[in-house]
């Protein structure tokens, strides 16, 4: 995909989004390896935040007893997003929080969580910290979601440059000397075999 997308992450108060609630919002928006602009908000859900979605994130209840209700935020980000694709790590999350609010329910979503484990099928981990440690992609605050946000896109476009590189059969080119397959090869290229 080379027109723009939006990465997109949420936190949240727990894993359903039937019982639970979003207490923030992070998106950016790029096009190819640039980030053209990003939203970020905290959300008010409501209720109280769990100790240990805390100690997570690092979000207290008295950042989000001061931040926006849902429904003041909504409406920015689907300006944001507008009809772009919609680019998350584990992206069925993060949209089956937002779609229950009836937002964002026709944009192709895009999982780097799925494309991931195509292109790498050797790595160990596949969650957002270790592929971006594995490729050597920044991730300055994990489990914030403009953070995850932006570390996602990075890792989007790392993906699809690595599946260019190897349908245009330069994989063996890219091969570091005297690699050890699933050890040493770059990202989507099988070197030493």
């Amino acid at each position: 995909m080379r027109g723009e997308i939006v990465a997109l992450d949420i936190e949240t108060t727990g894993l359903d989004p039937q019982r639970d609630a979003i207490i923030e919002i992070g998106a950016v928006k790029f096009q190819g390896d640039q980030i053209i602009e990003t939203l970020d908000s905290l959300v008010n859900p409501n209720r109280a935040v769990p100790p240990y979605i805390t100690t997570l994130t690092g979000i207290t209840q008295a950042d989000v007893d001061s931040a926006p209700l849902l429904r003041s935020v909504l409406p920015d980000l689907v300006r944001f997003v507008g009809d772009r694709p919609v680019v998350g790590h584990n992206v069925g999350f993060d949209l089956g929080f937002l779609q229950r609010q009836n937002v964002l329910a026709r944009n192709l979503p895009l999982d780097t969580y799925e494309l991931a484990s195509v292109m790498l099928p050797t790595t160990p981990r596949y969650n957002l910290n270790a592929l971006t440690a594995e490729l050597g992609l920044a991730l300055e605050e994990a489990h914030r979601a403009r953070s995850d946000a932006e570390a996602t896109a990075r890792l989007y476009w790392a993906l699809w440059g690595a599946g260019a590189r190897a349908a245009a059969g330069h994989a063996a080119g890219d091969c570091p000397r005297g690699a050890r397959p699933g050890v040493d090869s770059p990202p989507g290229v099988r070197c030493g075999a």
